[in-house]
């Protein structure tokens, strides 16, 4: 059974997230700024928390760039000296992206700067709340992949 639905919870919402997404946009200017990137710079990199290579495909899914603005970012990237580009052996048609040794160095450092500020942030907010916040913002995040996957 689904739990009874507020006009004023939904509202609720739709504002939060709207300044939500607001202030971390400006949260992403700054550590990038910090590290002399662009936001999408940022992004790029931040995207290989997880792995060293990644397919561009996957990572332009991921972080919603297009194939041609993607291809400037690694350009700058590469010009930069943090990311390389090479074709999969298998596929020709299939490039994957990896970050070199640069590269690497320097995304470890922006996730641990990225995680010191939201340790920053959550210090304003008793403890207490901590699990309540994570479990919601993990639920919003499942739900939004829900309906971005069942909207036209």
């Amino acid at each position: 059974m689904k739990p009874s639905l507020s006009h004023a919870d939904a509202a609720d919402v739709a504002n939060l997230t709207f300044k939500l997404l607001a202030s971390c946009q400006k949260k992403e200017e700054r550590v990038a700024q910090q590290f002399s990137l662009t936001v999408n710079e940022f992004r790029v990199l931040r995207a290989f928390r997880t792995s060293h290579t990644l397919h561009v495909k996957n990572l332009i899914e991921d972080i919603g760039l297009g194939g041609s603005s993607f291809s400037k970012i690694a350009g700058s990237l590469e010009t930069k000296g943090l990311l390389a580009r090479s074709i999969e052996p298998q596929d020709r048609r299939s490039v994957r992206v990896s970050l070199t040794a640069k590269g690497a160095a320097l995304s470890q450092k922006l996730e641990s700067r990225y995680v010191e500020i939201h340790e920053d942030i959550l210090r304003d907010i008793p403890a207490d709340l901590h699990p309540a916040i994570v479990r919601g913002l993990e639920h919003l995040v499942q739900s939004l992949d829900k309906w971005l996957h069942e909207e036209p």
